[in-house]
């Protein structure tokens, strides 16, 4: 049996990390020739003209990564975007969408999907403008009150705060007020998944029906006894970035069949993921700077699309229309005929996410 460590006789106070001789620790250790080069991944990569074709803002944020960096990257990116792009829309099945996409990565820990973690700075210069302009309008709503009252006459009702990104334990009943106050659409972005999957288990936090809802931009509402509470929402648009580990994504996606699992882009893979240098010396990038900036440029296009008098249609040609329905088609027939008509659904829907 081995001898126990007694911590309180290792005097750590006297440890200097100059002493330290990391050679003489690595002699210690048998070394193997592998690098990462001598693993070979099943995974394919995406091609590089998908890279090369982008449009400027993606692609400055690509080009700095690699592999399978550069696809999260890539990834969340579009999905932060999805929620910024206020008077746009297509045209699908005789109905308007939105950009709204619903994104989910699944790895396992430490595999290397922190790198999402990194797109939510693209939308937080736009949430801080959504959130000052309304403390603004609020403020001036109370100040506006204050004199009604003093000339005895009914004060207004003010608007209620609104904000741009909220977080995943959010409660049910708090999501349909977020989403009503919201003009533009919202984001609901967690780089742990359980924060979302927590929620889901309690009956006051589950709100799975109005993610399924807002997907296809379906109205929502919700009436409660307590404080007379009555929402509804016509055209209600929301945005989900997402990441976690297979177990933690299992209780907010428990099943196919009540149609959330449907509605998500999975970006999955499991590798091992070797070591970096984790240096100062070794960081070749600002990575915090980059998606700041890019930040900034995303709230000048939001900034404009708000002003755009009239809303802008997003077209596909009518080449590319019939390329698509050829492909959808013939995925539908491959699955009616190999019996896998519980498939349908997620072709049918990936069709809606293709659009968007």
């Amino acid at each position: 049996m081995e001898d126990e460590i007694n911590f309180d006789d290792l005097n750590l106070e006297k440890i200097d990390s100059n002493e330290l001789d990391f050679e003489d620790l690595n002699d210690e250790i048998e070394h193997q020739n592998y690098d990462e080069t001598s693993f070979e991944s099943d995974d394919k990569f995406l091609e590089e003209e998908v890279f090369s074709n982008l449009p400027q803002l993606l692609k400055d944020l690509t080009t700095p990564y690699l592999g399978r960096d550069r696809e999260i990257v890539l990834l969340s990116s579009i999905g932060v975007i999805s929620a910024c792009l206020p008077n746009v829309y297509g045209i699908y099945d005789s109905s308007e969408l939105a950009a709204n996409l619903y994104l989910m990565v699944v790895a396992p820990p430490a595999s290397g999907k922190g790198m999402l973690s990194k797109a939510r700075l693209l939308i937080e210069p736009i949430h801080h403008y959504v959130k000052v302009m309304s403390e603004f309008e609020i403020e001036e709503c109370d100040n506006l009150n204050d004199e009604l009252k003093k000339e005895g006459k009914k004060p207004s009702v003010c608007p209620d705060l609104e904000v741009k990104i909220i977080p995943g334990n959010v409660s049910s009943a708090k999501i349909y007020k977020h989403i009503k106050n919201s003009k533009n659409g919202l984001l609901i972005f967690e780089s742990e998944a359980d924060s979302l999957s927590q929620m889901f288990k309690n009956d006051w936090g589950s709100f799975s029906d109005i993610l399924r809802k807002t997907f296809h931009h379906e109205p929502i509402s919700i009436s409660r006894q307590n404080n007379d509470t009555f929402i509804e929402v016509e055209l209600p648009k929301l945005s989900l970035v997402v990441a976690g580990t297979p177990n933690q994504v299992q209780p907010l996606i428990q099943s196919r069949e009540n149609g959330l699992f449907s509605r998500f882009i999975y970006y999955y893979f499991n590798e091992p993921s070797f070591w970096k240098d984790v240096s100062p010396k070794g960081q070749k990038i600002n990575a915090n700077k980059l998606f700041k900036e890019s930040g900034k440029q995303l709230l000048g296009l939001y900034k404009k699309l708000l002003e755009n008098s009239t809303k802008i249609e997003f077209q596909l040609s009518d080449s590319q229309w019939n390329d698509f329905n050829q492909l959808m088609s013939s995925y539908t027939t491959s699955m009616i005929f190999e019996k896998y008509e519980d498939n349908l659904p997620i072709i049918k829907r990936q069709g809606v996410i293709f659009l968007e």
